[in-house]
C-alpha cells in the first residue's frame, strides 16, 4: 500500500506548529511500511485554495500538523486527505512514529474555525 505523508515546515527539520505558517513541505512516500522517497518542496503562494490544490496534486494522503485553519482542513478532507493533528517535534522522529503506528491525532480542537474576515 502506498501513502504520501506531508509535514509542513519552515526549516525542513521541525514540524511547523501551525500549517498556515509553513513555507515548505516535507513529503514522504511510504510503500509497504517503508520510506521510498523524501522530498522538500516549497509551499504554494498563499491564496484561497492553493494549499489544498497543491497537496492534491502531490498525491498527499495524510497531513501531519499542529494546528490548521478550517478552510484548508475542509478542502483537504473533501479531496480524501486525512489529518494527524496536535503534533509537534522533529520530522525525522515523527515519520518513525508514523511508520510504527504510534503517531496519533490529538483531536479536532486543533482545527481553527474562522468565521469573520476583515479586509482593509
Amino acid at each position: 500500500m502506498r501513502k504520501v505523508v506531508a509535514f509542513p515546515t519552515r526549516d525542513g527539520e521541525n514540524l511547523e506548529k501551525h500549517f498556515g505558517h509553513s513555507d515548505k513541505f516535507v513529503l514522504y512516500t511510504i510503500e509497504n511500511g517503508e520510506i521510498k522517497s523524501k522530498e522538500i518542496l516549497d509551499a504554494p503562494e498563499p491564496a484561497h485554495g492553493a494549499a489544498a490544490k497543491f497537496l492534491k496534486e502531490k498525491g498527499v494522503d495524510v497531513v501531519v500538523t499542529g494546528h490548521i485553519g478550517s478552510t484548508v482542513f475542509d478542502a483537504v478532507k473533501a479531496n480524501g486527505g486525512e489529518f494527524i493533528l496536535g503534533i509537534e517535534g522533529k520530522i525525522e522522529e515523527l515519520i518513525k512514529k508514523f511508520l510504527n503506528n504510534t503517531l496519533t491525532c490529538k483531536g479536532k480542537e486543533y482545527v481553527h474555525v474562522y468565521t469573520t474576515h476583515c479586509h482593509k
